[in-house]
């Protein structure tokens, strides 16, 4: 079984993600520029059915998925970062260790 892996494609899709999670954060933002300030609910919205407070119970609960979306997100992107540091290192010194092993057999041959 052979696994192939570049790490250059690895950074690409995390930039990608990278991308998503500023989405998630925009999206966010936006949510709560869209609040409805307090005093806008007006007496009958506070008296009849606690709008205000249903409201508030679910805005607060997409704010926390938005930011656990964030933090998936910049988490991915900082695993995949590793994982393509990690490819790379390994390409580096398996190559390194090949050079090495072809400098000595030509040692070798040249005695």
């Amino acid at each position: 079984m052979s696994v192939k892996a570049d790490p250059v494609k690895i950074r690409e899709i995390a930039a990608k993600i990278k991308k998503m999670g500023e989405k998630g954060g925009e999206t966010k933002q936006k949510a709560k520029d869209a609040d409805i300030d307090p005093y806008l609910w007006g007496a009958l919205g506070y008296a009849t059915v606690m709008l205000p407070v249903m409201y508030n119970s679910v805005s607060d609960e997409i704010y926390e998925h938005l930011d656990m979306m964030v933090e998936g997100f910049e988490s991915a992107v900082t695993k995949l970062g590793k994982c393509a540091d990690a490819y790379e290192h390994d390409d580096n010194q398996g190559k390194a260790d090949l050079d090495s092993m072809r400098t000595i057999l030509e040692q070798r041959r040249g005695r």
